[in-house]
């Protein structure tokens, strides 16, 4: 698995940033790719591979978007890490536990197609949600008519991902189910 991570650099730099994360709290950095997937674990490596994959399919190849990659991956990994680790506290069996890292880091995909698709007017909804200090999926639905999650429910269903990543990825802000599912 080292190889063929070691051939992506950019693959290869996002291992190397979540072992080096806070999170880990190592004391000196992991500068080794092998030695980085061995702390991680395989189902972690696995999953960040997949993410990967997943926000590659999106990706367009302009030179600007309004989504910041670096600023959507790190709240991203950080959401995986937090679910997972709350998982853990609530003794959710230790071979789950990845499923709601996965959860966690494909909750905002939604995001993704949004910010490739109408840059512009996504880099004003990003703006106006932070100078208005509202939740971004609130002005997501006065610009657009639609919120990332709405898209996220799309992808979920489209690539058959099944119940517990659907509903995250569309309900996430509503903590309602009953209520988001009827949305």
């Amino acid at each position: 698995m080292s190889h063929v991570i070691s051939l992506d650099p950019v693959l290869t730099g996002r291992v190397l940033r979540v072992v080096n994360s806070a999170y880990y709290s190592l004391p000196r950095k992991v500068t080794s790719l092998t030695r980085a997937i061995i702390m991680l674990g395989l189902n972690t490596v696995k999953n960040l591979v997949l993410s990967t994959a997943l926000l590659d399919v999106f990706r367009k190849k302009r030179a600007t978007q309004a989504l910041f990659e670096d600023d959507f991956w790190v709240h991203s990994i950080g959401v995986g890490v937090i679910a997972k680790f709350l998982a853990e506290i609530k003794g959710v069996p230790a071979i789950q536990r990845e499923e709601y890292f996965v959860a966690g880091l494909l909750h905002d995909l939604g995001k993704v197609p949004l910010s490739s698709e109408f840059t512009e007017e996504y880099t004003m909804i990003l703006k106006l949600a932070k100078i208005k200090q509202h939740p971004l999926y609130q002005e997501e639905r006065v610009a657009l008519g639609l919120d990332h999650c709405v898209v996220g429910r799309l992808i979920a269903e489209e690539w058959q991902l099944g119940s517990p990543l659907d509903a995250v990825l569309s309900c996430h802000h509503n903590l309602d189910a009953a209520t988001c599912q009827s949305e």
